[in-house]
Formats: structure tokens, C-alpha cells, sequence
């Protein structure tokens, strides 16, 4: 641990550590780019944000209780109302700000 009492030593290491753990991970994009596995990049590139929706959904659900009031009524509107603004309007801001709104609005009022 880094604190006031460390010695110079262990702070020039410390911060020559997180110089190097940067580099490498603003490098190694650009390295990785000439090998042969580009094809199973370019598909997590094209789904990735659908996927990233899906972890972040089922986070925000994780600690529901459907057996104590308001019964998840909120939550379940909410996912609802984005699935259904999206599928019908097929924009993703819209879809999050009414879900948002209609999720905000029943937490208040319920």
C-alpha cells in the first residue's frame, strides 16, 4: 500500500507499474489488429452494445422483490415500455427516456 511513509522506491515502481499496464492496454488493440481472429472481433464489434443492454437489465432487476410493495410494478413498466417504444419507434434515446420517465413517475407516485 501507497501511503505518505512509502519510500521513493516503491512510489517511482507504483507509477512506473500503471505507466506500463497503460501502454499496454492502449497498444495492444493495434498489435492484435494483424492477426487472423479479426472475424469473431467483428462480431462481438457489431453486438456488443445489445449485449451490454442485456447485463445492464438484468443488473438493474437483480433486487427486485415481486412478494412486497409496490410488487416490481415500476421496474416491470419500465422494461416494458422501452421494449415496446423501441420496437414500435426503433430509437434507442427515445426508449430509454420514456422508460426512464414512466419508471421515475410510478416510483414517486406508487
Amino acid at each position: 500500500m501507497i501511503n505518505l511513509a512509502s519510500s521513493q522506491w516503491e512510489i517511482f515502481s507504483a507509477v512506473l507499474v500503471c505507466a506500463g499496464a497503460t501502454f499496454a492496454t492502449r497498444a495492444l488493440p493495434f498489435y492484435m489488429s494483424s492477426f487472423s481472429f479479426l472475424s469473431s472481433l467483428e462480431v462481438v464489434e457489431k453486438y456488443i452494445g445489445q449485449m451490454i443492454m442485456v447485463v445492464l437489465v438484468f443488473y438493474s432487476l437483480k433486487g427486485i422483490n415481486l412478494f412486497a410493495y409496490p410488487y416490481a410494478i415500476p421496474e416491470i413498466s419500465g422494461v416494458a415500455v422501452a421494449i415496446l417504444v423501441h420496437l414500435i419507434s426503433k430509437n434507442a434515446l427515445f426508449s430509454i427516456i420514456l422508460s426512464t420517465a414512466v419508471y421515475m413517475c410510478l416510483l414517486r407516485f406508487l
